[in-house]
């Protein structure tokens, strides 16, 4: 694994915080009551608890990308890589176990019951797979500016 220089540290972080404010904007501008609203407010508290993940890496607090003043060494970079990839594999887990268990739930539901428990199952899905998206992009963004390195 490689070091991740300050500039690229900076950049990686500066990535996560415009993808969280993206998805925040996202959040506002869609109308109350969409699923989709939900899925934006996912994915900006993901990339919002990525930034906070990586600036632990730092000895200090970081609230703008000059705050970073070192980089990344090839242990720091490895670890945090391998977060990435725990969480993927974790919400990937859960996103089968979602699906595993709607069978139940939709056998037994009757009449309107089945549309509310079939749509219940598919916003939680799409939840899922909106932190699962969030982590991929991160990751396949850090291996990308840690290439660079």
């Amino acid at each position: 694994m490689k070091e991740m220089s300050p500039q690229h540290a900076r950049e990686y972080w500066t990535y996560l915080q415009g993808q969280a404010e993206l998805k925040k904007l996202a959040f506002l501008d869609t109308p109350y009551g969409s699923p989709y609203k939900d899925e934006m407010r996912a994915e900006a508290e993901t990339y919002q608890g990525l930034a906070q993940t990586f600036a632990g890496n730092f000895e200090y607090s970081i609230t703008s990308a000059e705050d970073i003043l070192h980089g990344l060494t090839a242990g720091q970079a490895a670890g945090y890589l391998g977060y990435l990839d725990r969480q993927v594999v974790k919400l990937k887990a859960g996103l089968a176990k979602t699906r595993r268990n709607k069978q139940e739930p939709l056998a037994t539901a009757q009449g309107m019951e089945y549309q509310r428990v079939k749509s219940i199952y598919k916003d939680m899905e799409n939840l899922n797979e909106c932190q699962i998206q969030a982590f991929e992009n991160s990751r396949k963004c850090f291996m990308s500016i840690l290439q660079e390195s």
